[in-house]
């Protein structure tokens, strides 16, 4: 989750923040607290039932849950995108949807992106893999791995399936005909379009995949799947590549059919013990807690 929010935020930052029109700042923090701190005491209360061998380990773990997240999370604050990113439809394709990490990491880390208010209202989700699968397929897979007693309908309604090949353009160019479909009808729903007139979309193509499918994926997508009037981004997990050699030359490969600001290099585990250890350290210690409310 914290990597797609970071990816997703940089491509055009909130500029302002909005508030229901019942709730204050100070009644929208207030709110916050309290919930933060009734969960903590929860976890305090099972830590002591449970008696487990390692406490700290066992308070991180329940406070990086997705429950834990969406639990403390303001519900009457939601961000207000920029023109940047609400003018137009925005197409988030996963390729690679049908294998474990999509399923495991990237479709949770979009549910709640999208569940806490991330995205913007014009805003549609095509899982793209080899594997022959129908939409309804495709969420009877995710359904495991998303957040339990926690309506999902809602986010499979933007949801939707595409199967074929990496390494030809005609796959692409059948993703490209989906995407062009879903982004006009939203456009015509939300009222966003071009300012040209012409259909158009921002679009994310999120690599779910191994390095050795890079390449000719990128190919693919310049070659038939870029969008008309709006911007792209192209994400890739790593690895990327095995040693210094075989990294600079993937990079050098990708440069060539995409500009660097164009591309996003995501670790979904780097740096990820460091933040486990601020989480534990931020509601564990009743001295930071209070000073770091914000």
């Amino acid at each position: 989750t914290v990597s797609v929010l970071y990816w997703l935020r940089t491509l055009n930052r909130p500029t302002s923040i909005t508030m229901s029109s019942n709730a204050s700042p100070n009644t929208a923090e207030a709110s916050r607290v309290d919930r933060v701190q009734l969960r903590m005491a929860e976890l305090m209360e099972r830590m002591k039932q449970d008696n487990p061998a390692d406490p700290v380990n066992f308070l991180m773990q329940a406070m990086m849950s997705e429950s834990f997240a969406m639990d403390v999370s303001s519900s009457v604050a939601s961000p207000k995108y920029p023109k940047q990113l609400a003018d137009r439809p925005l197409s988030i394709a996963v390729l690679g949807a049908s294998g474990d990490l999509a399923k495991k990491k990237t479709f949770p880390a979009l549910f709640t992106l999208f569940r806490n208010g991330h995205l913007p209202e014009c805003t549609s989700i095509v899982g793209y893999a080899r594997s022959k699968l129908s939409k309804e397929d495709l969420r009877e897979r995710l359904t495991p791995y998303l957040p339990k007693d926690v309506d999902h309908s809602k986010f499979f309604d933007i949801l939707t399936y595409v199967d074929g090949p990496y390494d030809d353009v005609a796959g692409f160019k059948k993703l490209d005909e989906h995407l062009r479909d879903r982004e006009q009808e939203l456009g015509f729903k939300c009222g966003c379009s071009a300012d040209d007139g012409k259909p158009g979309a921002n679009r994310v193509f999120y690599l779910a995949l191994p390095p050795t499918a890079f390449v000719d994926t990128c190919k693919g997508i310049k070659g038939g799947a870029m969008p008309q009037g709006g911007w792209t981004r192209i994400v890739v997990e790593k690895p990327f590549g095995h040693d210094t050699d075989s990294s600079l030359k993937l990079a050098e490969d990708l440069q060539r059919l995409f500009k660097e600001e164009q591309l996003y290099r995501i670790d979904h585990y780097l740096g990820k013990e460091m933040v486990q250890n601020l989480t534990t350290l931020r509601f564990a210690n009743h001295v930071f807690g209070a000073l770091w409310n914000n």
